[in-house]
């Protein structure tokens, strides 16, 4: 061997020493760490539990069995923090000693979670926090499972701050719907309808033509609403955006503001369904008032021109003396009254569910609502007499029958 090779091999032979002793000595001055973490109420492993040194680098998750091992930590004291979703963060100090393993455990309690809420508007999906307007959410589902709805303005009314509910008194009748009042005395002051992106005709006054003759279908006098073809079984959730800002999203015709409805869609996994029902009779509650009438004579000897002729204004003059008074309330009485008992039902079936590839909704449902006019028992007995056929909508001239379907899909056509 060269002197020159035999230099250098005895230069790399203390290079090796130097490096060897220097890790061992690294390696006398630092420990370990073991981290169990548990559920503080049954004591069960959690894994998946962030567990870091504060201060420094280290960390990592722990597994099945909820542990994680620290390694090549420094003599002294630490910190060690552990974080988990859905569980309170706890923090220990632990001390290390050169050469052994610190045995450290903790035991983190559930705490609730509250998932920021988020808003869909024209400009996409967006965090509640993070759009300047006013919006209130209604979940809709929720209401209709604990609370007696027939229509969309029962799911609106008092319900969200700044909307006002004006229901129609009669079957059919569609409700006036007002964000923040009215804006306007002579154009339209409703509001827009949006259903899953897709806007609706909302205007409180659009009719159906009845079939054959062209006149618009009778009810009874109020106006009918497209809102009221809308079922709420169908709707998962409404949010309603107010103020200015709406018109900045949707037009200068939405200053009335906007009304987003999003309907029901399917869940991966097997099918569910969903059967519901009701019934029940209708009775107008309400105290009418009575009629009066007064009779009586003339002071002067004239003989009255009319029936009418004393009232409270020639008693007070003095030329009308009162014999007699005379009362009617028509709704007391059987053969006069226009108004009677009502009923009503409501049948429909859901079925929800698919895969991650196809989800679907589907729901059909029946709903048939007898208003409380009737004709009344006069009537009836002179359309028998004079042999006039009575019908339907002539005998009970406030009903409503509506047949709901509604089919949703999503597919998901590739990743």
């Amino acid at each position: 061997m060269s002197t020159l090779s035999f230099g250098r091999s005895l230069r790399s032979l203390g290079m090796l020493l130097v490096f060897g002793a220097s890790t061992l000595a690294a390696q006398g001055t630092q420990g370990s760490i073991s981290v169990r973490v548990t559920e503080a109420a049954g004591g069960k492993p959690l894994d998946q539990a962030q567990v870091v040194i504060v201060g420094t680098t280290l960390g990592g998750l722990t597994n099945a069995e909820g542990r994680y091992t620290f390694r090549g930590v420094n003599a002294g004291t630490v910190q060690v923090r552990v974080l988990r979703v859905g569980f309170s963060e706890q923090k220990k100090g632990v001390t290390v000693t050169a050469g052994q393993t610190a045995e450290v455990e903790f035991a983190l309690t559930e705490v609730a979670l509250t998932l920021a809420p988020v808003v869909t508007t024209a400009t996409g999906t967006q965090r509640r926090q993070e759009i300047g307007n006013a919006t209130a959410n209604i979940s809709v589902s929720d209401v209709v499972a604990s609370a007696p709805v027939s229509s969309l303005g029962d799911i609106l009314n008092a319900r969200a701050p700044g909307v006002q509910v004006a229901t129609g008194t009669q079957t059919g009748t569609g409700s006036r719907i007002r964000v923040r009042g009215m804006n306007s005395i002579s154009l339209n002051n409703e509001p827009i309808w949006i259903i899953d992106g897709v806007r609706m005709t909302s205007n409180n006054g659009s009719f159906s033509t009845a079939t054959g003759n062209g006149a618009s279908a009778n009810t009874g006098g109020n106006n009918a609403s497209r809102v009221g073809d809308l079922n709420p079984e169908e709707i998962e959730s409404i949010e309603i955006v107010k103020g200015p800002s709406a018109a900045t999203l949707y037009g200068t015709d939405a200053a009335n503001g906007v009304i987003l409805v999003t309907t029901k869609r399917g869940r991966a996994g097997a099918a569910q369904w969903n059967l519901y029902g009701e019934g029940g009779l209708i009775e107008d509650r309400n105290d009418y008032p009575w009629a009066y009438t007064l009779f009586g004579t003339r002071t002067d000897g004239v003989t009255p021109t009319a029936p009418s002729f004393c009232n409270l204004q020639r008693v007070g003059t003095g030329l009308c003396r009162i014999d007699s008074i005379g009362a009617l309330n028509i709704f007391k009485e059987s053969d006069l009254t226009p108004v009677g008992r009502g009923n009503r039902r409501q049948g429909g079936a859901q079925v929800s569910g698919g895969t991650e590839t196809l989800r679907y909704f589907m729901s059909a449902e029946n709903e048939n609502e007898v208003g409380v006019l009737s004709l009344p028992q006069f009537e009836r007995d002179r359309f028998k007499a004079n042999n006039i056929p009575l019908h339907d909508w002539t005998d009970r001239p406030n009903v409503l029958d509506r047949n709901s379907l509604r089919v949703n899909l999503n597919a998901a056509v590739s990743p």
